[in-house]
Order: C-alpha cells, then sequence, then structure tokens
C-alpha cells in the first residue's frame, strides 16, 4: 500500500510544476497574481518532507528547472544569428532551482525546529536573485513582487524585493503548516500552529491587502496632461528604416495631434519611433520636428538612434523643448543583449528641463531593459527628477511584454515620481507617483494615451 508521505510528495511535485508552468507568462500578467502566495508552497512542502534525502531534493530542483524555463521562458523569441534565449534561460533557471533546493535542504536539517526558516529561505531566495539579476534576463521573471498585483505601493517603503522576500515568506509559512500537520506529534502542533497561523494571517494581510495608498496629495504639486504614443509599427528593421522619412514620422506626428487635441503638453514617442540618426544622416527630419514642437508649443521626447563604428547603433532619446529647441539627448546605458546591435554608453547627460507655465519640469528617460533596475531611478531621483519616462519596443517578447509592463509601477513607486511608459506595440502606460497604474493601452494596437499627472 503506497504510504501517505510519498502521496504528498508526488502531489506537491505535481503541484509547483503546474503553479508556476501556468503562471508563467500567460496567465500571470492579466490578473493571477497572488496565486504567487501559494504557487511555492509545494515546492517547499516536499523539501521538508525529503529532508534527509539529498538526492531527491536536488533531482526536484532539477525539474523545477526545466519547468520553469519552458513555462517561463518559452515567448523568448530569437532572430537568426543570436543566442539563443531560452538556453540561457534554462542555464540559469537551473543554476536558481537546484541551489535554492539544495540550501533549503540543508537549513531544514540544521533546523529541526522550523522557526528559523521562515526568515532564511527567503533571504536565501533574495540572494540568488541577486546574483541572476547579473544575467539580462535574470531581472525578469524572478522578481515576484511585481506580480502580486496589490502591492505596488507597498514598494514605496521596502522596495520590491522586499516584497519578493514578503510573498516567499508567506509561501514557507504555508508550507511549515502543512509539514507540522504530516510530520509532528499532537504534543508540539499546538503552539507552532498559532505562531505559524499568526505569521500566516499577518503576511496575507500585509502582502494582499494592504490598504490603497495610491491616491495623491495635491498641495504644491503641478498639474500637467502628459501622453504616451502606441504607433505599432511593423517591427521589419528593413521596413521601417525603408520608410522614416514618410510613413513613421507622418504617423508618430497625426498620432500627436490627437494628443495635442486632448491637451498633452508632453508627449512621448516610443523606443525606436524614428529607426535613424536624425542627429547626423536626417537633420532635415529632426528640424521638421523641432518646428511641429514651437508651432503646437508641446515638449517631445523621442526614441530614435545613434550610428557607430561597425553599424552599431546608440540607443538614444532626444528632447525637444515647447519652443522647438533641441535640448539634447541620453543614451541606454544598459542596452538588452539580444539588441545585438545596439551599443552602451557612460558619457551621458541624464536629466532634461521642459518649460510649463514658468515651471521647470525635470525628466529624465530609461530604455528598454533598464526598467527593471532600481538604482537607475534612484540614482537620477537625487539629482530632483519629477517625472520618469520609460520607452520599450517589447514585440518581440510575445507574451513577455505583459511581464515586462509589471515594473515601470514599481520604479513609480520606488521614488514617489509619475512615469509615462511608451512602447511601440505596447504595453504602454502612465503611472502616478503611488505606483497606480492611471491608464493603459491593450498590446499590438495603435493608439494614444492620454493623462493628467501631478509633479
Amino acid at each position: 500500500m503506497i504510504k501517505k508521505e510519498t502521496i504528498i510528495k508526488v502531489f506537491s511535485n505535481f503541484l509547483s510544476l503546474l503553479f508556476l508552468t501556468i503562471l508563467l507568462p500567460t496567465l500571470l500578467w492579466r490578473g493571477v497574481y497572488s496565486l504567487w502566495g501559494i504557487a511555492l508552497v509545494p515546492f517547499f512542502l516536499n523539501i521538508f518532507l525529503n529532508h534527509k534525502k539529498t538526492k531527491k531534493v536536488l533531482l526536484h530542483g532539477t525539474i523545477m528547472s526545466v519547468f520553469f524555463a519552458i513555462g517561463g521562458y518559452w515567448w523568448v523569441y530569437t532572430q537568426d544569428g543570436e543566442i539563443s534565449l531560452f538556453f540561457l534561460a534554462l542555464i540559469m533557471s537551473l543554476f536558481f532551482w537546484i541551489t535554492l533546493s539544495y540550501l533549503s535542504y540543508t537549513l531544514t536539517n540544521k533546523h529541526k525546529n522550523n522557526y528559523f526558516l521562515i526568515i532564511s529561505i527567503p533571504f536565501v531566495f533574495i540572494l540568488l536573485q541577486y546574483f541572476v539579476s547579473f544575467i539580462q534576463l535574470g531581472g525578469f521573471i524572478f522578481e515576484i513582487g511585481s506580480f502580486v498585483k496589490e502591492t505596488g505601493t507597498l514598494s514605496m517603503f521596502i522596495g520590491l524585493r522586499g516584497i519578493t522576500f514578503l510573498v516567499v515568506a508567506l509561501n514557507v509559512v504555508f508550507a511549515l503548516l502543512l509539514y507540522t500537520f504530516f510530520s509532528e506529534t499532537n504534543k508540539t502542533k499546538k503552539n507552532r500552529h498559532l505562531l505559524l497561523y499568526s505569521l500566516m494571517v499577518f503576511l496575507i494581510l500585509l502582502v494582499l491587502f494592504i490598504p490603497s495608498l495610491e491616491e495623491e496629495k495635491t498641495d504644491n504639486k503641478i498639474n500637467i496632461t502628459v501622453a504616451a504614443i502606441q504607433p505599432n509599427f511593423d517591427q521589419s528593421w528593413e521596413w521601417r528604416t525603408n520608410n522614416v522619412e514618410k510613413a513613421i514620422v507622418e504617423r508618430n506626428l497625426n498620432l500627436t495631434d490627437y494628443a495635442i487635441n486632448y491637451g498633452a503638453k508632453i508627449v512621448v514617442w516610443p523606443e525606436y519611433a524614428m529607426p535613424a540618426d536624425l542627429i547626423n544622416d536626417k537633420p532635415h527630419l529632426l528640424e521638421t520636428i523641432q518646428e511641429y514642437a514651437k508651432k503646437n508649443e508641446v515638449n517631445l521626447i523621442i526614441g530614435s538612434l545613434l550610428y557607430r563604428k561597425n553599424q552599431k547603433h546608440l540607443n538614444i532619446v532626444i528632447y525637444i523643448n515647447s519652443n522647438g529647441t533641441f535640448l539634447g539627448h541620453s543614451g541606454s546605458i544598459f542596452p538588452g543583449f539580444f539588441n545585438t546591435g545596439a551599443v552602451s554608453t557612460k558619457n551621458n547627460q541624464t536629466v532634461f528641463q521642459f518649460d510649463y507655465k514658468g515651471n521647470k519640469i525635470k525628466v529624465s528617460s530609461l530604455i528598454c531593459y533598464e526598467e527593471f533596475f532600481p538604482k537607475y531611478f534612484s540614482e537620477r531621483r537625487t539629482d530632483g527628477v519629477d517625472l520618469f519616462v520609460v520607452i520599450a519596443n517589447n514585440r518581440r517578447f510575445g507574451f513577455g511584454a505583459g511581464l515586462a509592463a509589471q515594473f515601470s509601477k514599481h520604479r513609480a513607486a520606488e521614488n514617489n515620481v509619475p512615469l509615462i511608459r511608451a512602447s511601440n506595440t505596447g504595453i504602454s502606460q502612465i503611472i502616478n507617483s503611488k505606483g497606480k497604474i492611471l491608464i493603459q493601452s491593450d498590446n499590438n494596437i495603435k493608439t494614444i494615451l492620454v493623462q493628467s499627472v501631478l509633479i
């Protein structure tokens, strides 16, 4: 007859794989956020139940790694001639889950009372997450806090990794409750269950049902209408470069016309909105856009590029004031390595000033993958930035575009600064300083977002 413990182990393996496979990424960004509160429970339960069987724990971690890579990264699109991102994701996943399994197993053996695990395992998770973040796909999935919908404003106080710590701790508490129920004597259950239930209730209230803090105070703030355009251009680089003089510039300007009609004073064009070197190769196009800005008294932030040697390019953001003045450009400091034609720069002006009703509005932009990294935002916040901008071009990510769009609300909340996210194909967003998404576009459509924000 099959032992009860064996059934539990097999069932916990199945549940872990099922949860993580279906959550990433198809459902996660569509609203099934809070399942992260229990998705790792079977994983940890299995480790606790196998606390004397190293090989089984490592095997469980290996199986988790493979399924996590498949379930979490199948949407990654790889162009010809590039390193396969899926195999990179698999290697990263193997390192993360096998190491987490082994360290959690070790802690279980050394701390029989299990209380230490509540703190130690989330700490190990965060530490591994830090190392994995050096791989450019690393920050994309493992910031679990991004995918718990209710915690956007909580990042103002403890940051995104702090939220991830709490979510993992909640999973550990659930797993320990089940572990003590199945493996301990009635004499030791009562007090331990009381503690664990108390912790579980506290964490649930904190992580999932924190009162809303998303409303902003209006005292001494400037109300300005901003816009993000989402042109939804064909991703073929050849088509885009061949049509920059006509179809592309016309669509960008037409969408900007609509935004201006709704009162927009700052309009953001997405990454590669103008896929040409406007500064060196096509200055006439830059002059056309400058004249447009002056005529319509609108401040423009435009995704473009600068060509370098060997056909490489620097991904840049161009700033044009409402009087038509070209203020300068900022360049990408950390392009995704999957963008093999892009280079980075360290010599960068990062903050620019727009004029609005006698006020100076400080604006700073980050490009695509840089939105995953809090430090780039916090460094610029010290310069007194009033408005953050993220420009992106996410169609190649498929469902991953929805995952990528989960990070900007945390960058806004962490720095108490509103943010405009403009993506060529979506998802575009306008977010207030508390991390509340005020307006958001659908994916793969041509549209504009117009919204007033307080700065």
